[in-house]
């Protein structure tokens, strides 16, 4: 079963996401470190940018809008507050976002290095090269 369990793993990632939020507050919960008190203006509105892997994407039956599941991998401050408590029907900040698909042939390759990593010696090494 291993061997299956890293194939569904290479596939797993539909592809990445770029998302951004334009003049998002950052709150009072929000402290800067040392090395940026100088830069930035913690009052100010910030752009807030994620990058995200995509987990799944689904069309809603009843609705016909797409359903996309992802995963914030990096961002360089904290999700801010204002996101996290505005209603979903009537959002008072709206995302710019880039979906970055993850090529077949990358899946191929990565799928390959993974599973060549988790052999040693064996059945399928003969198999794979």
């Amino acid at each position: 079963m291993g061997h299956l369990s890293c194939y569904l793993d290479c596939f797993r990632c539909l592809g990445y996401v770029c998302v951004r939020y334009s003049g998002i507050p950052l709150g009072t919960e929000y402290v800067a470190p040392p090395c940026l008190v100088d830069v930035i203006d913690e009052g100010a509105p910030i752009s807030w940018v994620g990058h995200c892997v995509v987990t799944s994407a689904n069309v809603d039956q009843m609705t016909g809008q797409m359903v996309v599941s992802m995963k914030l991998q990096q961002s360089s401050v904290p999700l801010p507050q204002a996101l996290l408590t505005q209603p979903l029907q009537q959002p008072d900040y709206y995302a710019t976002i880039e979906w970055i698909p993850k090529a077949l042939l990358a899946r191929y390759v990565l799928l390959f290095n993974t599973c060549t990593s988790n052999m040693s010696t064996g059945p399928y090494v003969s198999h794979v090269l």
